[in-house]
């Protein structure tokens, strides 16, 4: 299981919960919903530069699964496909499933208790819809001057150093790619071994 305070998961992986039926088959419907909300966002959605080569990407690719479920549009029929209350759809992600942003789905489920769903999801809707918009604004800002920052950095050294591999962690973990997989990702883009470069960072951490 992974608990609270955990590296994000940007597409949720149901099969952590094989030794818990009832939350694995609510998992499987989350993460098919969030996905289905991903891809309808990618159809209007332009690409931005990301990585040392300027490669360009999207940003909803490296936003996490629970930020598209705070969506009322999207809990809803989630819901409703899993035969349960939205309230208590909100409480197995908060408490069962357990992303990074828990309290979020926590909160949801106490608002939403006890009262008229649809009435509740449209106020929630205009409460943080703005924010929503300003906060998502905000990380494909951030995302985009990454992806400009590490272009600039290919330009001025293309020397694979323990320095350059620690920096170009931070940035990718910054726009979302998942620490496991950043190794095999810089040993491409410097054409050696995923082994040297995991070496490399460990040699900058021991700088440090």
């Amino acid at each position: 299981m992974i608990g609270f305070g955990s590296l994000q998961e940007i597409e949720l992986d149901a099969s952590r919960f094989s030794d818990e039926k009832a939350t694995r088959v609510v998992a499987e419907v989350v993460a098919r919903h969030a996905e289905r909300r991903r891809r309808e966002y990618r159809k209007t959605e332009k690409p931005i530069l990301l990585g040392l080569l300027g490669a360009e990407g999207y940003w909803s690719d490296s936003l996490p699964w629970y930020e598209w479920m705070t969506e009322p549009q999207i809990l809803q029929p989630c819901a409703e496909e899993c035969g349960i209350p939205v309230y208590e759809l909100a409480n197995v992600i908060a408490y069962q499933i357990r992303p990074n942003n828990w309290q979020v789905f926590s909160w949801i489920g106490v608002a939403l208790e006890g009262r008229t769903h649809e009435h509740r999801l449209g106020l929630a809707a205009a409460l943080y819809r703005s924010t929503l918009d300003d906060m998502r604004k905000t990380q494909r800002e951030r995302a985009s001057q990454a992806g400009r920052a590490s272009g600039k950095a290919r330009s001025e050294n293309v020397r694979c150093t323990p320095e350059i591999v620690a920096k170009e962690y931070q940035i990718l973990m910054a726009t979302g790619t998942e620490e496991r997989n950043i190794a095999a990702k810089l040993a491409t883009r410097f054409n050696v071994t995923s082994n040297h470069i995991r070496k490399l960072r460990k040699q900058a951490i021991n700088q440090t």
